[in-house]
Parts: structure tokens; sequence; C-alpha cells
């Protein structure tokens, strides 16, 4: 491709996490998990835009529409953000430097809430530029590319209902459940995902695994009921050692968090009314829906 100037845009979905078990923390420093992640509607757009190389190899501009804010959204330097680095990754790897990349951001997801908006979006900076380069490099590439950039970002290249395993980063997709409903419950404050892994009382893996064979039929057709009786969080009990508060509004019917959180999410509006008035006013609440890519 010349370096004419490009563009493609995509839509970068949040995800929930269905279940999360954490086996325990393996020799690298990881927690082996067993992870089963659902993407959203609710999502960033995002737009690269291919352009001759200049004084800037990649720029990034970003705004934010609600629930997002800029107040929450602390930005990192460029050089450390997901996206920019994505974008050079997909560069270096192609060794494309005839050619350099506007990057723009509609914010729609939360930062810091467990919903996986920074890796989201870098999963989607990764497809698109690799397409606006006529994909020249190959999906096993492309899934350590994203590895590379975070254990949730080969999650988001697949989307739709998926059982990540290993440290996250080995992605399975799996039968989906029925399309679903969900309230998702966004604190003003943020849970550091370093903080409550290190609140974790985790043993030390010694390879042992769930039969992941059943993952491929455990959640086929599942209605909400069903994703109720079968939902895990492992870490749930370290957030609330690092926010107490937590613990009450988790004990609430049909209430889990998110990830490492802060989101908190219930298929149920009802809950999400009575779990709203007991966190007062400092947090905002959508209503979104299950979605398969």
């Amino acid at each position: 491709m010349s370096a004419a100037e490009a563009t493609l845009s995509a839509r970068a979905p949040a995800k929930i996490n269905l279940y999360l078990e954490v086996l325990g923390k393996r020799t690298d420093g990881y927690h082996e998990v067993i992870n089963v992640m659902q993407t959203l509607e609710l999502a960033d757009e995002v737009t690269v835009t291919l352009r001759p190389r200049g004084e800037h190899d990649v720029t990034l501009a970003v705004t934010h529409e609600a629930p997002a804010s800029p107040d929450r959204d602390v930005m990192p330097p460029m050089n450390d953000n997901l996206v920019v680095r994505a974008a050079r990754l997909v560069l270096d790897a192609t060794a494309r430097h005839d050619v350099g990349v506007d990057l723009t951001i509609v914010k729609r997801i939360p930062a810091g809430g467990g919903l996986g908006g920074g890796s989201s979006d870098a999963a989607t900076t990764l497809r698109l530029v690799h397409a606006l380069l006529d994909a020249p490099l190959s999906d096993e590439r492309m899934v350590a590319l994203a590895a590379s950039l975070g254990a949730d970002v080969p999650f988001f290249l697949v989307g739709g209902t998926a059982l990540c395993t290993g440290r996250g980063d080995d992605i399975t997709c799996i039968a989906a459940p029925a399309p679903f409903d969900v309230s998702l419950v966004i604190p003003s404050w943020r849970l550091p995902t370093s903080r409550v892994y290190a609140s974790l009382a985790a043993r030390p893996w010694e390879g042992d695994r769930s039969d992941l064979a059943t993952w491929q039929r455990r959640l086929d057709g599942a209605d909400v009921d069903e994703l109720e009786a079968l939902f895990r969080n492992d870490l749930e009990r370290a957030a609330c050692l690092v926010v107490p508060d937590l613990t009450e509004i988790l004990s609430l019917p049909s209430v889990h968090l998110s990830g490492s959180g802060s989101t908190l999410f219930t298929w149920s509006q009802k809950h999400a009314d009575v779990m709203g008035r007991q966190m007062d006013l400092h947090r905002s609440t959508v209503r979104t829906r299950s979605t398969q890519c």
C-alpha cells in the first residue's frame, strides 16, 4: 500500500467477566486463570488514519462521551499509552517506516473499571493499522503482538464469548449464552488491578487445570438465571480488602464485580437501582447488552 492517506474506524467493545477462577501464582509472576469474558454493546470508537511519515510516527487525540469522563481517565504518557504502542508494534513488525498513524478515540468505556476499555482500544488499533497495511502478518503473529501489550488484549481480537486461560491470553471461542441485558454500575473511584492482585491470597500454581473441554458447551444458550448460578469471581474477596465498603454492596442479590473492578454489574435493573441507592450519587449506571462478533 502507498503512503497516501487512508482511514478506517471500528467499535472497541467493553467486556464483563462471566467466570474468573484464579488457580494459583505462576513462576513467571502472573496468575494462572480460567476466565470467561463477554463483549458488550457499550463501546469506544477508534479511528486510524494512515499518512506519510512526518515528524511524529503516531499521534493520538481522545474525546469523551458519557459514561466515560476526562476527570477519571488519566492519560499515560504517549510512549506508555497502549494504543500508541499497538500502532508502533504493527509498523515495526511490518517494517513500514515510510508511514505514520493518526489515532482518534471516542471514549465511552470508563477507565480503570474492569471493563477492558484500554485493552479493547489497543486490540482494535492493532486490527485497523494491520488492515490499512493490507494485512501482511499471520494471525499467530497478531496474537503475539496483542499478548505483548497485556493479558486481555488477545481476547479483544476475537470478542464475543471466549474462554481465556493461561495468564488470560490463551483464547478459545466457546458456545455463547442467550443474548442478555446487563446493568453496569460504575463508581467514581477506581480499584487498581495491582492492589487487588496483591491482596489475593493465591497459592503457587502446580499445573492443575479444570476440565477445559466442558467450557465448550457449558454456556451454550444459557439464560441469566443459569449465568447467575455459574458466576464466580475469585478477585471479589481481594477487592473487598482494598475497598471494605464493597463487602456490603456485593452481598446484594445478583451483584457482581467485573474482573478486578471497580465496575459492578447485575442482570436486573431493579437490583441496579438498589445498588445505586446504596452507593449514593458517587456512580453512574449504564444498561447495555451482550454482543457476538
